[in-house]
């Protein structure tokens, strides 16, 4: 008599018998489930990312990145398979221990026949497989369609009649009516108008429509999402072959990679709008931006009114040009750490020879202009300036003396030490008097003298005009030596009618406000541009702000570079969900792309380079 064995080494009848057995009690007991096949992430080809393989073939153990080894885009089939299987319904406890309510039991574990499931699906559940469980569906939600009437009908509506509306043709399904209440639930694919009068067809009853409530959330099944599967336990029969595959579920979330399930959300009935609560949030959220809006309308602290003292924001070594308008002279300045001050220079036609160093500066008389305009009573003609020497000046009142000769009428005092310039006339006495006086711009025997950037409005014999802007008028070139490159180097000269314009233009000032993030400049300053670039022509001090960072981002051209001055976190309060919408899906395209998409896998920028 043979040994008796359950094993076999073949799948013989004993394993059939209690296959088929096993088979029929998941087919009796257990309940429906349909099955959304997934078939891999969607295909992508000719990529010149090395983390995003040649996938051109949609296959299930396909990864769409090997750097975060992730299948952000998923393909499901389009065929749903209907299955059996069984789990243990359990309660949903919310635990409240956490830092918000949590569901402490929101992941199933369910069991399936093996057999059956490959002979349905083709091939085992897997992770990526979603289910949907038709028998959890809610279908005694509070939101349904109803009516409300103005007046008692005659007559009661009947459940599971038929009404039509008679402005709007609408029908609906009558799903329960409260005559007291005057209040009708109904299933409806249409929208009734508020006023029209609906009528029952076979009851006859008719009521005007004081209010109509569409239908809210429709009743959808519970979706879960398989995150491991396995073997059951369970599932081994004496034979020792195993006949039930257990997985492992958790509940879907609205997320992108399973748009081929729910849909994008652009149709109304995508079952994204329906089992997700994205636009209920982003509804609540927008309401409090609005209402953040009205009552405080800026984000951040009103700082505007206080100030501080900072003497050390002086930045050495910058210049600017003083021009004075009612004594025709101008003086010149350099900053130190915290102030303004004289600075000595030599003045000469051609560069010193002798006796420099560096941060030396020198005036250029050859290649400066005066911008001394005399008027004819028709034209402004330019006038030139003779340059007084220092022997030729009073050491005391800085004044060309009498016995000096120039070739012309017009002479500019500028020596070493005196840190400025002053515009004379010589006179039918032989003496030389200063363009203008202290306390008016008529001070030279009864001839006018305008100062401006602008051709004066009347032009009379003898008027004389100090043209101040650096375009055909006063353009003083000074030069700085510098020891690193043996050489002269020209230096920019802005003029300025006051120690607080040129404070403000170049952003120094002991009296700074204190800002809370408002990306504005200080003490009033205008911005001199506002947008998503740099302009390739901007003066040093101007400010510019950067719209197209998030936030707003001001920004202070100094010399040959951009300095950050602050951002705008006062600005007004918006929905974070628009970094979602604007970044994260980002569907623009792009034609400087190789694959024409403005969105781009964070792999490519932090791709490791190679160390050899």
């Amino acid at each position: 008599m043979p040994r008796l064995s359950l094993w076999k080494p073949q799948k013989g009848n004993d394993y059939k018998m209690i296959d088929r057995v096993i088979r029929e009690h998941f087919n009796v007991g257990g309940t429906g489930i349909f099955i959304h096949k997934y078939l891999g992430p969607h295909a992508q080809a000719n990529s010149t990312d090395s983390t995003k393989p040649d996938n051109s073939i949609v296959r299930p153990n396909n990864i769409q990145d090997l750097l975060f080894l992730e299948n952000r885009d998923r393909k499901y089939d389009a065929d749903v398979y209907d299955m059996r299987g069984v789990y243990q319904v359990q309660d949903s406890d919310f635990d409240l221990t956490q830092f918000g309510a949590f569901l402490s039991n929101d992941t199933i574990y369910m069991t399936f026949h093996l057999n059956e499931m490959i002979n349905i699906l083709g091939r085992k559940l897997m992770s990526g497989d979603v289910l949907e469980l038709p028998h959890q569906r809610d279908d005694t939600m509070l939101d349904m369609a109803r009516l409300e009437f103005t007046t008692k009908p005659a007559k009661k509506f009947k459940k599971g009649e038929t009404i039509t509306g008679a402005t709007s043709g609408t029908t609906a399904t009558v799903v329960n009516y409260n005559h007291d209440a005057k209040v009708l639930r109904m299933v409806t694919d249409g929208d009734f108008t508020v006023g029209e009068t609906v009528t029952g067809t076979s009851s006859s009853a008719a009521g005007e429509i004081a209010a109509y409530y569409p239908e809210g959330p429709q009743a959808i099944n519970r979706y879960y999402v398989i995150e491991d599967a396995a073997r059951g336990s369970e599932g081994y029969s004496p034979t020792w072959y195993p006949h039930i595959w257990r997985v492992k579920c958790t509940p879907l979330v609205d997320s992108p990679e399973f748009s081929d399930i729910l849909g994008t959300g652009e149709q109304k009935d995508d079952l994204r709008n329906l089992i997700s609560t994205y636009q209920s949030e982003i509804d609540i959220g927008d309401a409090i931006v609005n209402q953040a809006q009205t009552e405080v309308p800026k984000k951040g602290y009103e700082t505007a009114h206080l100030y501080v003292n900072k003497a050390d924001q002086f930045i050495p070594g910058s210049l600017y040009g003083h021009w004075q308008t009612n004594t025709a002279s101008f003086k010149l300045y350099e900053s130190t750490e915290s102030n303004w001050q004289t600075f000595d220079y030599s003045v000469s036609s051609t560069a010193p020879t002798a006796n420099y160093k560096n941060g030396d500066y020198w005036l250029d008389t050859a290649n400066t202009n005066w911008g001394l305009y005399v008027g004819n009573g028709t034209v402004w003609n330019s006038q030139t300036v003779s340059i007084v020497d220092s022997a030729n000046i009073d050491g005391s009142t800085k004044t060309p003396i009498s016995s000096y000769v120039p070739s012309n009428d017009y002479a500019v005092v500028v020596s070493d030490r005196n840190v400025g310039a002053t515009y004379f006339k010589k006179v039918a006495n032989g003496s030389w008097v200063k363009i203008a006086t202290d306390s008016t711009t008529t001070g030279l025997l009864g001839v006018d003298v305008a100062i401006g950037t602008t051709a004066p409005s009347t032009n009379s014999n003898g008027k004389i005009w100090w043209r101040t802007e650096t375009e055909n008028g006063l353009k003083i070139s000074f030069k700085k030596y510098s020891s690193t490159t043996d050489n002269w180097v020209t230096q920019d000269i802005k003029l300025h009618s006051s120690q607080d314009s040129a404070n403000n233009a170049f952003g120094f000032s002991n009296k700074v406000g204190v800002h809370a993030g408002s990306a504005t400049p200080p003490n009033g300053i205008a911005i001199a541009h506002t947008g998503s670039s740099f302009p390739a022509s901007l003066d040093d001090g101007d400010y510019v702000l950067r719209t197209d960072y998030e936030p707003n981002r001001l920004f202070k051209k100094t010399g040959n570079r951009f300095i950050r001055i602050s951002d705008d976190h006062r600005g007004s309060y918006s929905a974070a969900n628009r970094i979602l919408n604007t970044f994260v899906e980002n569907t623009n395209t792009n034609t400087d792309n190789a694959d024409g998409k403005e969105q781009q896998g964070l792999s490519r920028a932090v791709k490791p380079r190679t160390d050899i």
